[in-house]
């Protein structure tokens, strides 16, 4: 829900998948509502040569306190599968870890590392769980420069990985200032 993007994706004319509670929320940042599409867990949104799964979530320390008309947890959050002939990308969004995580299969994991998702641990788990061909850690340095982050750094989620021993020869981690952009081509 980054302010700055919805200002970008205004001129653009670009399809949002959202839960419910977001809806509102983008429609005040400009986005029109006949670009949303409201994603249910369990949803499979069909775009051009692209399919959508809305996989669970769970943000803990924040969804029932920022969307109180949200009565539980399960209804709170949630993230996405895109398929495509090329690859499944993954991306749990502000969610905490959940075992059903670690049964999709994932070649590209968007990775939230901060503390207030899956946090490092976490996501070194879960990585090493689905053995992707490509980890991007995100959610980190959003707000505050890097001497106010609050853990899930990019180092710590490396050291985390390391530390655990974990096996992942066929992934490559790429890191990225916030902001960054990675192209994916075939």
């Amino acid at each position: 829900m980054d302010r700055g993007l919805f200002k970008k994706l205004v001129g653009l004319k670009s399809t949002v998948c959202a839960p419910l509670y977001c809806k509102q929320f983008i429609t005040d940042r400009g986005i029109p509502e006949s670009q949303i599409v409201v994603a249910n867990v369990g949803d499979m949104i069909a775009g051009d040569g692209y399919e959508i799964e809305v996989i669970r979530g769970l943000h803990v320390s924040r969804d029932l306190v920022y969307y109180p008309d949200v009565k539980n947890q399960d209804e709170a959050g949630c993230g996405y599968l895109i398929k495509t002939q090329y690859g499944n990308i993954y991306h749990p969004g502000d969610s905490c870890y959940l075992k059903e995580m670690a049964k999709l299969k994932v070649d590209y994991l968007l990775l939230p590392i901060n503390d207030t998702n899956l946090s490092v641990g976490f996501a070194a788990q879960l990585t090493n769980e689905l053995q992707p061909k490509v980890v991007v850690p995100c959610h980190y340095g959003m707000y505050a420069p890097p001497e106010d982050w609050q853990g899930g750094h990019p180092a710590e989620y490396l050291v985390a990985l390391t530390a655990r021993r974990y096996e992942i020869p066929y992934t490559d981690i790429m890191i990225l200032k916030p902001g960054g952009m990675v192209i994916l081509a075939a």
